[in-house]
């Protein structure tokens, strides 16, 4: 599991609200309230992550694949799950090393997986 900007941000707020909870004490019930909260909020994140099915992935080319030319390969991802997923993919957009190619496959966009 990788925590996202957000929950980055809110970790930060807390340790900044903590240094003057540090120095006045009248501050420590709200800030360990807010950590409390907190707390709660990322764990309840964690357990329903942990519920959701994860993408399934098929790839599919040619059989037989001759060497020193690009070939087109297809990734096909399933999502199993009840709501619809947002990603990113990549690929390489030039052949690593020293291989030789015709040509130069194309960058991947954004995508929506619906249930």
């Amino acid at each position: 599991m990788k925590p996202t900007r957000r929950m980055f941000l809110a970790l930060l707020g807390l340790t900044a609200l903590g240094v003057p909870a540090s120095a006045w004490p009248m501050l420590q019930a709200p800030w360990q309230a807010l950590a409390g909260t907190l707390l709660l909020a990322a764990g309840a994140d964690a357990l329903l992550a942990r519920r959701r099915p994860a993408l399934r992935a098929e790839r599919s080319m040619a059989g037989v694949l001759p060497v020193g030319a690009w070939h087109d390969v297809r990734l096909t991802l399933h999502n199993e799950g009840k709501a619809a997923l947002q990603s990113t993919c990549s690929t390489i957009t030039r052949p690593p090393g020293n291989w030789k190619a015709c040509r130069t496959p194309p960058a991947w966009r954004p995508a929506r997986f619906p249930p």
